[in-house]
């Protein structure tokens, strides 16, 4: 007969009573973002070794609709994505919380036309390229509306992002809604600006979302990702020049061109996300006082079917982390 030791059964048992109870995630936290200065910082933090690399996983979009796909199907855990989008996967029943705010968009999403395209209202009968699954669709609808003009007093073709750039060059396009780094692009051919994002009804916000099952399973993936950001945040501003080197080399473009592409945006700090996301009344007050007008402005403009509760859209938990001055030196 084998005896074991009675202590040695006790450790055993503790250890599976353990590993029983604890939420063990069987892969990283699987994140994705399209080319966007908002994001960049994501990968900056990355570059800086603020991750553990067995944590978090960054998968590269080609797309705002291809991050929002992918989270559709469960094959990411996070995404960064506009609030409009952030609502519309709310809609479709797929339970995402906004973490945290990025950034505010101040004139860096914008609609560019040629030339001879002087005043909103000369958009009438001509072909304008959007992403219509995404922030492209709002950022249509908003122009036209200005114009009195509708979708249907225009010849729509849908681009994703990836494909803008090409997309001007291909499809005889009279003006096309982009963002950076396009948006360079672009002007360099000498094009203009018809309307950009200081133009909208409501702020356009860049979020953090998160599966609402990951908040669990990935929960210090999830603070290691938002802790990393806000460090590589620190380092961009107060080391402007080493931050822009290290961004150029990953965009693989001339380092004069990354500081251009954040001057259409306000990146929101840690004590910008923490005003957003403490509540005085409800919970995320500042953030809803933005998603609840928004949500009914886009089901009025049809961009939405129906209006979703937003009573879980945030969860604040993680920033309010830290955000504790355990946290200070972010």
């Amino acid at each position: 007969m084998i005896r074991t030791p009675l202590f040695l059964i006790c450790v055993l048992t503790f250890a599976l009573v353990t590993l029983g109870c604890t939420k063990q995630p069987i892969h990283p936290l699987r994140v994705s973002a399209h080319d966007w200065p908002g994001y960049e910082l994501l990968y900056l933090a990355s570059s800086l070794n603020f991750y553990d690399r067995g944590n978090i996983r960054f998968i590269d979009s080609p797309s705002a609709s291809e991050t929002s796909r992918a989270l559709r199907n469960g094959t990411i855990e996070a995404g960064a994505v506009t609030l409009d989008e952030a609502l519309t996967l709310l809609q479709d029943n797929v339970d995402i919380r906004v973490a945290m705010v990025f950034d505010a968009s101040h004139g860096a999403d914008v609609l560019i036309t040629r030339n001879h395209i002087l005043h909103l209202a000369d958009l009438k009968g001509k072909r304008i390229g959007a992403e219509v699954n995404a922030v492209g669709a709002y950022m249509l609808d908003a122009a036209l509306r200005k114009a009195g003009l509708t979708v249907n007093d225009i010849t729509l073709i849908p681009i994703n992002a990836d494909s803008h750039l090409q997309a001007w060059k291909t499809f005889a396009l009279d003006g096309i809604v982009t963002f950076e780094p396009v948006k360079s692009a672009l002007l360099f051919q000498k094009n203009h600006v018809l309307f950009d994002s200081r133009g909208l009804p409501l702020p356009l916000l860049d979020v953090l979302v998160i599966r609402k099952e990951a908040l669990d399973s990935h929960a210090e993936a999830v603070k290691d990702l938002m802790t990393g950001y806000y460090k590589a945040l620190k380092v961009w501003q107060a080391q402007p020049e080493r931050a822009n080197r290290m961004m150029a080399e990953r965009l693989q473009l001339p380092e004069r061109e990354v500081v251009a592409l954040f001057e259409g945006i306000k990146l929101y700090t840690l004590a910008d996300n923490t005003a957003m996301f403490k509540g005085h009344q409800i919970a995320c007050d500042q953030l809803m006082a933005v998603a609840t007008p928004l949500q009914a402005l886009m089901v009025k403009r049809n961009l939405l079917q129906k209006e979703s509760d937003l009573s879980h859209l945030c969860a604040p938990e993680t920033l309010l982390t830290i955000a504790q001055p355990s946290y200070a030196n972010l």
